[in-house]
């Protein structure tokens, strides 16, 4: 198997004498938007506007994701339970 092949373990490829500074590591933006959204502003539209992902965490790592954008809210209604938000729109998706 090649590394184009083997996304999920791309990172053994990698020689241990590489430094982070010369690596280019793959990301998604706002990662947990795939879960959906929790709302006042909720509903078909809001998921449309802020969804920028399908697949779920463990889907994303086994596509060779290792760096995601994690946004925490914890505003009113929500200091018990941290959860993430994409903007304004809270997610489906916490700690």
């Amino acid at each position: 198997m090649t590394l184009y092949e083997d996304t999920k373990n791309w990172m053994s490829y990698i020689p241990d004498n590489k430094s982070l500074a010369e690596l280019s590591i793959p990301g998604t933006h706002d990662s947990a938007t795939y879960s959906g959204v929790e709302t006042k502003f909720g509903g078909i539209a809001a998921d449309v506007w802020a969804k920028c992902q399908t697949d779920n965490w463990t889907q994303q790592l086994e596509n060779g994701i290792r760096f995601f954008d994690v946004r925490a809210y914890c505003g009113a209604g929500y200091m018990e339970n941290m959860t993430l938000s994409h903007g304004e729109f809270i997610l489906n998706c916490g700690f």
